[in-house]
């Protein structure tokens, strides 16, 4: 499926003074109340890891990072008033269109299709985001499943999912600080020690200021204690989630097939649970780079007890 539509500036400016009495297309509307969870952290944090484990219980599907929730909240707040057809074009094509949507396997016609029968009374951007992650859980076999969503750049944006969702969660994966940045620097995804080392300060002060906030949504889990012990930080999230505790989310995930794992920087999901990258940072960098680093993270990291 493609964009259908050719969105021009004066197109827009119509359908918004044709709306200006009536109501746009709402974020969320009360006959659905889905509530979903989110993997957050930094990047380089363990995120891919916890995905996989969460996705071996029978109840639970997390899909392929998708990118795309910050940008169609503000594509929505753009084109908000546009007829429900042309809308949903440019929401469906900022999923589709992302360089890395393919690794979902799903084709959104079929989607699109039962999104344009819906009444008025139950369009919105909600209930667009809940049809794509529903039937991505039923073209995997898990058609009843709680879905979650684990795409890392999510959590500067929780505002956003706050105001699109009813109460959704958010798991919190952190990582020693020093492991990160040696990570990022690693698999060249990032360039400096500088910009490795500011993702995870804004990430962990972010999710620590929403824990002081509204900490009965969000749960944080240290990747250290994942890989040391999975049964008992799984089994914190299975509580907080409210869903039973599956034994077998605890082993290692050898055949996981989430689509993004063909990146080279996924590719250590499938060995056995191990404790190998702890401390790595210490003979990763030099003693001048752990000084700059120290003077970056040394007060997050005492924070998180590292």
């Amino acid at each position: 499926m493609r964009r259908e539509l050719n969105v021009n500036s004066a197109y827009i400016l119509y359908h918004r003074l044709r709306h200006l009495l009536k109501s746009s297309i709402p974020l969320n509307t009360d006959s659905d109340d889905c509530q979903p969870f989110f993997i957050i952290g930094s990047g380089r944090c363990g995120s891919t890891l916890l995905r996989e484990l969460l996705n071996q219980h029978p109840g639970l599907i997390i899909p392929p990072e998708s990118y795309s929730i910050p940008s169609i909240y503000k594509k929505h707040r753009v084109y908000g008033t546009l007829p429900w057809k042309d809308y949903l074009s440019i929401i469906l094509g900022e999923f589709e269109n992302h360089k890395e949507f393919y690794t979902w396997n799903l084709d959104l016609a079929q989607c699109k299709q039962k999104l344009l029968e819906l009444r008025s009374t139950d369009q919105s951007l909600r209930r667009v985001i809940k049809e794509i992650y529903e039937r991505y859980a039923r073209a995997n076999n898990k058609p009843t499943a709680y879905w979650g969503d684990k795409s890392t750049v999510n959590t500067l944006y929780l505002d956003h999912l706050d105001r699109i969702f009813y109460a959704p969660k958010y798991i919190h994966i952190v990582r020693d600080g020093y492991d990160v940045v040696a990570s990022f620097l690693d698999h060249k995804l990032l360039d400096t020690i500088e910009a490795a080392a500011m993702r995870w300060n804004s990430t962990v002060d972010y999710c620590t200021l929403y824990k002081k906030k509204i900490p009965s949504r969000i749960i944080e889990i240290r990747y250290e204690d994942l890989v040391k012990d999975p049964a008992t930080e799984l089994n914190k999230i299975c509580s907080f989630l409210k869903i039973k505790f599956y034994e077998g989310m605890a082993k290692s995930p050898k055949h996981a097939a989430t689509g993004d794992l063909m990146h080279k920087h996924h590719q250590a999901v499938r060995n056995d649970i191990n404790t190998t990258s702890i401390g790595r940072w210490q003979s990763y960098f030099t003693q001048e780079e752990k000084n700059r680093l120290y003077k970056l993270l040394s007060a997050n990291r005492k924070k998180y007890g590292y």
